[in-house]
């Protein structure tokens, strides 16, 4: 600078350059060309007054789209902002506001300056402060699709459901794995944005390692799963019939006050929660993290163990109504009533005691009729 640029510094050697003499343009130029590289990679040391003329034009176009995004920045960041309920640090503002007044000035301007050391120094460090803001904004789509990612799954630390699951080898898997999903999802939340700045590509290796280990414990937890609903689906569907069969004698007030009644309720809650899945193993949770047909949530305890209770309580509820059915008055009321002789079967189902046949059997046909015998009696 001191020399007006007849003395360069290049990368091996300092060098006499007789076409800078007389020439400042081409030494203001130079001396700034660190300063320019950061508007325009693209741009060479200024041999001569043409090659100058031509390098001051890019200069020119690149410090006017670095305008377009300095503002562009601003309003991404006040937007992811805003959605959080957070404020622009009022460091991060003056930065950005700087630098569009560095950029706006133009090339002409920059090398006005660019005699003065200070001004040189104080430009690289505006450019520089925005840099990492400017990184920071280009970063938020990444963290973005890793926070969705990270929701999708559903997995939450909480320790104390742990005893709740099925199988204790899910126990510690899972549950390192609801911890790490949580941290991720506070190191990648929007408060990164107001926070001092951070390697997001180590985050990201982080984020990469969790999505292998939850893609590979999702595929098998998968398909034990799709095996265990076909299995509960013929369970449910047992315990449905069950309890119609019930129902239906519940509503013959000749067999006295309805039992179970309220077992229908946990039946029908417990089979909705029964799904089969119909895409098998067509699932990609690497790109949704939860099978799309099922929604399978990892860790998730099945309704095996409302519907077995549902179903015992079925059972009792039905021997009560069996033994109603089987006491002596009842048994000879149907044999003195039954007209069309339809309830001799019946009646040796009842006197065995088999649940499982009087289920079978007793249809709304076969209730109905039922009902009446015993009802014409009563009359």
């Amino acid at each position: 600078v001191s020399t007006g640029g007849v003395i360069r510094l290049e990368t091996d050697a300092a060098r006499f350059d007789p076409a800078a003499a007389g020439a400042p343009e081409l030494a203001a130029f130079n001396a700034a060309l660190m300063l320019a590289r950061g508007f325009d990679p693209r741009l060479t040391i200024a041999r001569d007054r043409a090659g100058l003329d031509a390098r001051l034009n890019r200069l020119d176009s690149s410090m006017a789209l670095a305008v377009e995004g300095a503002v562009r920045t601003r309003g991404v960041l006040t937007s992811a902002l805003r959605e959080a309920k957070l404020e622009m640090p009022a460091a991060d503002g003056a930065a950005i506001a700087q630098y569009i007044a560095l950029a706006e000035g133009g090339a002409a301007a920059m090398l006005e300056a660019a005699a003065d050391r200070s001004y040189l120094a104080a430009a690289a460090k505006i450019a520089s402060a925005y840099e990492v803001i400017a990184a920071t904004a280009e970063s938020i789509p990444r963290m973005r699709t890793m926070r969705e990612y990270l929701a999708a799954t559903g997995l939450r630390a909480a320790p104390d459901e742990t005893g709740a699951r099925e199988n204790s080898w899910q126990q510690s898997a899972i549950t390192s794995m609801e911890t790490e999903c949580e941290l991720l999802q506070v190191e990648l939340g929007p408060r990164i944005l107001t926070g001092p700045p951070r390697n997001l590509d180590a985050l990201e290796a982080r984020f990469q390692k969790f999505k292998w280990t939850y893609v590979q414990c999702y595929l098998s937890a998968h398909a034990r799963w799709r095996e265990k609903m076909e299995r509960l689906a013929l369970v449910a569907a047992d315990a449905r019939r069950y309890f119609d069969a019930l129902a239906r004698l519940n509503a013959i007030a000749a067999l006295g006050r309805p039992e179970g009644a309220h077992l229908g309720a946990l039946v029908a809650d417990a089979s909705a929660r029964v799904v089969r899945c119909e895409l098998g193993d067509a699932i990609a949770p690497e790109a949704i993290p939860r099978c799309s047909s099922c929604g399978f949530q990892l860790g998730a305890s099945s309704p095996q163990a409302e519907l077995e209770d549902a179903m015992d309580g079925i059972r009792r509820a039905l021997e009560i109504k069996l033994a109603a059915l089987s006491q002596s008055m009842i048994a000879r009321l149907i044999r003195n009533h039954d007209k069309e002789h339809r309830l001799e079967g019946f009646l040796k189902i009842t006197q065995a005691a088999q649940t499982d046949a009087l289920v079978r059997v007793l249809d709304e046909k076969l209730a109905r009729y039922l009902a009446q015998v015993l009802e014409d009696d009563g009359s």
